[in-house]
């Protein structure tokens, strides 16, 4: 059997499978049902079996070196395989352990329910209660209440981590975080030197931020600043803008519905999402995930995003991500081979879906999009920048905290977990750890299960889509005299992504891609100029 029909072959058996498993997955996100989970984590381990096999590993492995292909496509499909099958030599008996506890908590993560007073609060309630409560003790509950999760999965996570490891160390990796960088094309060393940079960069701009911001909800909350607590910022994870340092874009999108506007939106620059919407699960109902996501169910068409939309701008931010995920997936050439019909790695996806998802609050698309007068547009546009760079800021150092602490939980599980959670958040978010708290915070954010590894690619995500913005200006692709940014409408701009960024699939890694298509490598300056100016 040469490469091709070896290929072609393994296409037959994974394809199939992927499909049933996305399906499943959908099934259990918009359900909570457990037999979708359980079904779910059945199929996964067909999958890891597969992948499992030593003897068509040294197979790819063999081909791979002798680098005899018949064109570049086969060559790059040999390198996505082998580092799929290398992760995967190990004990079956444990990757089957993992899927099945991998699973089990994301079922127990969708289903969980804040209680306060014996009432139940799905997770936009709890945000709405940080939104706009003023007492501070509800605040409290509300938080307190939604990390309970955290002490319901504990341990049962911690016993995923452990597993995880274990199959590193036998793939021949030091622990999970290395191999999982590893088998996705990235360097630890560089990203770790990225993300030191970034820290150093967003240090002092942060810090202005963080006080301007302080001074507003002491002056909000009628407390102290040094009694200001993690429940007084308006998440759960202070990862976003308080409102009391923003303008109030909910009133823009007040009674509107964020969904029709996203679809006109892309309809406008000339990408179609209608389908995707109807086949979509777009608002909050029991049982459902509360969070958000899109999936390609087959790599054929059916693209779908889940969302639980109401009329605020974090909505309208989320229904243009995750359609901003969708168009790339459908816009993928349908021609390219099973194995390269996908993104180049997860951060060119996400550098899309930040891209059009950063519009919900900008000035010049707000005004094609909700129909704002210029008048409105000049009185909120220059505090709009100046937010613009503040919630950049915000969101650089909660991803300092994510990429850290994953990081460390990968090296050494063990650890006091609870403390190096907080001890990070002060570090990096200068937020002050509720006093003598010691609970495990750090298990309520739900990437841990069921995106491992992944939280650093939201910031290259946001890197990369600021290059995408630069390299746009620069060309000119942007229209009218505003400074070359206005998109809505452009179909220059959609025709730049469309053919240069999602149709070419997975042709290249990643660091390739982003210099084929913005003509450089990953350049962060582009980024950091809105933390260190404020401007675009």
């Amino acid at each position: 059997m040469n490469f091709r029909e070896f290929v072609l072959k393994h296409e037959n058996t994974i394809k199939p499978l992927e499909k049933q498993i996305a399906l499943a997955h959908w099934g259990g996100a918009t359900t909570g049902s457990k037999r979708d989970y359980d079904k779910l984590s059945r199929l996964q381990f067909k999958v890891e079996e597969v992948y499992a096999s030593r003897e068509d590993f040294a197979f790819v492995g063999k081909t791979r070196e002798k680098g005899d292909f018949e064109n570049e496509m086969l060559a790059r499909t040999a390198d996505i395989l082998y580092l799929r099958y290398l992760g995967k030599q190990t004990d079956l008996s444990l990757l089957e352990e993992i899927t099945k506890l991998a699973s089990g908590l994301e079922n127990r993560f969708n289903v969980f329910r804040t209680e306060i007073e014996g009432n139940e609060l799905t997770q936009n309630d709890v945000a709405g209660i940080l939104a706009v409560e003023r007492d501070s003790t509800k605040r409290r509950l509300a938080w307190e209440g939604h990390k309970r999760v955290g002490e319901l999965l504990e341990e049962d996570l911690i016993r995923l981590v452990e597993f995880r490891n274990k199959t590193a160390v036998k793939a021949g990796f030091d622990n999970f975080y290395s191999m999982s960088l590893y088998l996705t094309e990235q360097n630890e060393d560089d990203l770790v030197k990225l993300f030191d940079n970034l820290e150093r960069i967003t240090r002092e701009p942060f810090r202005a931020v963080k006080k301007e911001l302080d001074i507003g909800l002491s002056e909000l909350y009628g407390i102290s600043e040094e009694r200001i607590m993690p429940w007084h910022y308006s998440d759960l994870y202070f990862q976003e803008l308080p409102p009391v340092a923003s303008i109030d874009f909910d009133r823009f999108y007040k009674g509107r519905n964020p969904v029709r506007i996203a679809e006109e939106f892309y309809k406008s620059i000339g990408m179609q999402v209608g389908d995707i919407l109807a086949r979509s699960d777009l608002y909050e109902r029991g049982g459902k995930s509360p969070h958000a996501f899109c999936t390609d169910i087959d790599r054929c068409g059916d693209i779908r995003i889940l969302c639980n939309i109401k009329d605020t701008v974090r909505w309208m931010d989320t229904a243009l991500h995750e359609l901003g995920h969708a168009v790339y997936d459908k816009y993928i050439d349908r021609s390219l081979p099973f194995f390269l019909r996908i993104y180049p790695h997860l951060c060119l996806t996400e550098a899309s879906a930040m891209f059009f998802g950063a519009l919900a609050t900008d000035p010049l698309w707000m005004k094609s999009a909700l129909g704002l007068s210029g008048e409105e547009v000049d009185e909120i546009a220059p505090a709009a920048g100046k937010a613009l760079s503040a919630k950049h800021l915000v969101f650089a150092r909660w991803c300092q905290v994510m990429f850290r602490f994953e990081r460390e939980l990968y090296r050494d599980p063990h650890r006091n977990l609870n403390t190096l959670w907080w001890d990070m958040v002060q570090k990096y978010q200068f937020v002050t750890p509720p006093p003598g708290r010691d609970k495990p915070d750090w298990a309520t954010k739900i990437h841990i299960v069921t995106s491992p590894v992944y939280y650093h690619n939201y910031m290259l995500g946001e890197l990369i889509a600021a290059q995408f913005r630069h390299y746009i200006k620069i060309n000119d692709l942007g229209e009218g005299s505003e400074n070359n940014r206005r998109i809505y409408g452009n179909q220059a701009v959609s025709r730049y992504f469309i053919d240069h960024i999602f149709h070419e699939g997975n042709l290249l890694p990643w660091n390739k891609f982003i210099e084929k298509t913005t003509g450089e490598p990953l350049n962060a300056d582009y980024l950091a100029s809105l933390f260190v100016k404020g401007k675009d």
